[in-house]
């Protein structure tokens, strides 16, 4: 093989257009000039160094023996014929020229396949130094190419960057040389962090058969970019929004809480720390323009498929329930007194489709928004009712109620009733269904183990005292 080449103009190339610094371009030559070599000689060890920038120059080590014999072995006789080991002895160690003819045509394409491989890595590890930082902007990217498995691998400044199928909205078709803006989700650190990020996000479970599909899909393809791209994540949301709405880059402006159906709606919870800074209109902007270039963002060639609710966060539960269902005209919202963990609302009937959502989007999405205000670990559901409902009471009335109720049962002392109410048992009704579901230790599996650490008799206690009280009822 003649491997006579200007390497000092090569690797100063490569350093300019990958930006892989000159001594990991030396490094991946040489290991991918030894690789080849091991293919074409025998498993041994080799070393390979340059010849004047010129040329490449491999050595094998070998073993002086004269009772051991094959690959990676010399005879005494053979090993002090040269240079600089006329005394070698058995049991020697010695470095040995490897001729270029060694190298055949096999070897040569390996020695490429190799050195395209240590050069990608290196690579990669480049571009993930270089935008580790930018995790969560917002930039544009130009389509390049569309995979077998609807992956869309892009161009990030100069950097190749990788939308995952999982990361667009199914809606979204994208055509080549088309720019899109995405948000820098992550770094492609290794398969289980990538499986990790892409499937588990915002908190999501998906299903086996998702699981398995797209480990398929990665062992498939080994040359996945580095950098992971994203339109699906909440981080894409609140990067969009930051860019258009300067209170909310300043932090004047605070992104609370994001629900979004991709493609179809999102709602975005906000709420501000200056008195004189209206929330919802600094994100709507004069005559709606901030809220237009968001959407223009967020949905892509201007089709405008999903639209986009701004609701201002608030401490009370009501209240940020009735903010959640807007754009709807709420009547009147509750929480009820004897389904778990449910608010009831109450809309005009003409008015109840709006109220809802298509395909009920609406109280999903006001649903997600209220998932931090969770109820004994629960979250809560949202009915809109067909019916006039009962009398409006408070969240803090209906808590207090449920005590009331409990302490007023023999054996059941108010601190008791407390520790029921904060574990969702919002009545007797829900305790007695695990006589016919879970039993006692069902019931006590419900409670949060915090609760009642201090007091762990509390439960069979409390289900004693009413079991007596419904044995009583009946006789």
């Amino acid at each position: 093989m003649a491997n006579e080449f200007d390497l000092l103009s090569v690797i100063n190339t490569l350093e300019t257009s990958r930006g892989i610094s000159k001594t990991d371009l030396l490094s991946a030559i040489k290991n991918a000039y030894a690789t080849a070599m091991r293919k074409s000689i025998g498993n041994i060890p080799i070393r390979v160094e340059f010849e004047n920038y010129k040329k490449l120059v491999a050595e094998k080590l070998v073993y002086v023996s004269d009772t051991a014999f094959g690959t990676g072995f010399m005879k005494v006789e053979e090993a002090q014929k040269i240079a600089g080991y006329e005394k070698a002895k058995e049991g020697d160690e010695i470095w040995v020229s490897v001729p270029e003819t060694a190298m055949n045509r096999q070897s040569v394409q390996i020695f490429r396949q190799e050195l395209l491989r240590i050069l990608r890595d290196a690579e990669k590890v480049t571009i993930a130094e270089r935008f580790r930082n930018r995790v969560g902007e917002i930039v544009p990217v130009t389509i390049k190419q569309l995979t077998r498995s609807k992956d869309y691998i892009c161009n990030l400044e100069e950097a190749e960057a990788i939308l995952f199928k999982e990361d667009y909205p199914s809606s979204d078709v994208y055509s080549n040389e088309s720019t899109v803006y995405v948000c820098i989700a992550g770094i492609n650190e290794n398969e289980e962090e990538l499986k990790e990020n892409v499937l588990y996000r915002n908190g999501k479970k998906p299903d086996a058969k998702k699981v398995e599909a797209f480990e398929k899909k990665i062992s498939q393809q080994q040359n996945i970019p580095g950098i992971r791209l994203t339109r699906i994540d909440d981080s894409f949301v609140k990067a969009v929004f930051a860019t258009e709405v300067a209170e909310i880059k300043d932090g004047s402006v605070e992104i609370v809480k994001i629900a979004r159906i991709p493609g179809r709606r999102t709602k975005v919870a906000v709420r501000s720390s200056n008195p004189q800074i209206e929330p919802i209109g600094a994100c709507i902007g004069s005559r709606g323009s901030r809220i237009k270039s968001i959407m223009s963002k967020i949905n892509y060639d201007n089709k405008m498929f999903e639209k986009i609710d701004v609701v201002k966060w608030d401490s009370d539960l009501l209240k940020y329930a009735e903010n959640a269902l807007s754009p709807a005209e709420i009547e009147s919202i509750q929480v009820s007194e004897t389904d778990y963990n449910t608010l009831l609302v109450r809309v005009d009937p003409s008015k109840r489709t709006p109220a809802i959502g298509r395909e009920g989007d609406n109280i999903e999405l006001a649903a997600k928004l209220l998932a931090d205000f969770q109820f004994a670990g629960q979250r809560w559901r949202i009915t809109v009712q067909k019916d006039k409902p009962a009398p409006i009471r408070s969240f803090e009335e209906s808590t207090a109620n449920a005590i009331k109720n409990f302490a007023e049962i023999p054996g059941i002392t108010e601190h008791d009733a407390e520790v029921l109410v904060s574990n969702g048992f919002i009545s007797t009704d829900i305790i007695t269904s695990f006589a016919n579901h879970g039993g006692l230790e069902g019931f006590i599996n419900s409670f949060i183990p915090s609760s009642i650490e201090n007091d762990p008799e509390l439960p069979i206690r409390v289900w004693n005292s009413i079991m007596n009280l419904e044995a009583d009822v009946e006789e």
